[in-house]
């Protein structure tokens, strides 16, 4: 391979990457030494390739506030606003479907993320808009619901139809990170 063909390369990678922010699954309150420690996690699962009903099918019964978005044309995102552990997130995750890198790559990070805002080329071109708001839902639960990611929602979309008063809540605020993605063409290239 000559070296022309390896910059051009190196060229080609560079435009498949891609800059967004996402919501990441801590929730955070009041710390003891530092100013916020995290207390739990909110579910937050990516799915791939599947239908939206299924999705219904999978997470309906989840206890709690459920918030589903369409992130592209065969993709979604739900938030499950149950404050639980790392590990009971993890476990849900795998049990509803949820993409296995997703919940494998956050499990090893200690939160996991997920986008809410359009996803952008370098020169702020946009190549995604941002997930689309399809349904909330939300069922019986004893565990506290996140307050922070519950405001983010209402920031959001400008839904406020949640009965809050059926829940206790918890968190001081939820953190909103920058990062770095790639174009659906280099996913398919890196995971077949």
């Amino acid at each position: 391979m000559g070296p022309l063909r390896v910059v051009d390369d190196m060229l080609n990678v560079a435009k498949q990457i891609l800059t967004t922010k996402g919501v990441n699954s801590k929730v955070l309150v009041e710390g003891f030494r530092q100013t916020r420690m995290t207390s739990g996690h909110v579910g937050l699962f990516d799915f791939d390739g599947v239908s939206k009903q299924y999705v219904l099918d999978e997470t309906l019964h989840l206890e709690g506030i459920n918030i589903l978005w369409a992130s592209s044309s065969t993709g979604f995102h739900l938030w499950n606003l149950s404050v639980r552990s790392a590990n009971e997130i993890a476990l849900l995750g795998l049990k509803i479907g949820s993409d296995c890198k997703h919940v494998a790559h956050g499990y090893r990070q200690g939160k996991w993320v997920l986008r809410i805002a359009p996803k952008f080329r370098e020169g702020n071109k946009q190549y995604k808009p941002a997930p689309k708001f399809l349904h909330c839902w939300s069922n019986d639960s004893l565990r506290f619901q996140s307050e922070p990611h519950m405001k983010l929602f209402i920031a959001l979309t400008g839904k406020t139809s949640i009965h809050k008063t059926s829940y206790e809540f918890a968190g001081l605020s939820a953190e909103i990170e920058d990062y770095m993605t790639m174009t659906d063409k280099m996913k398919r290239g890196l995971h077949g």
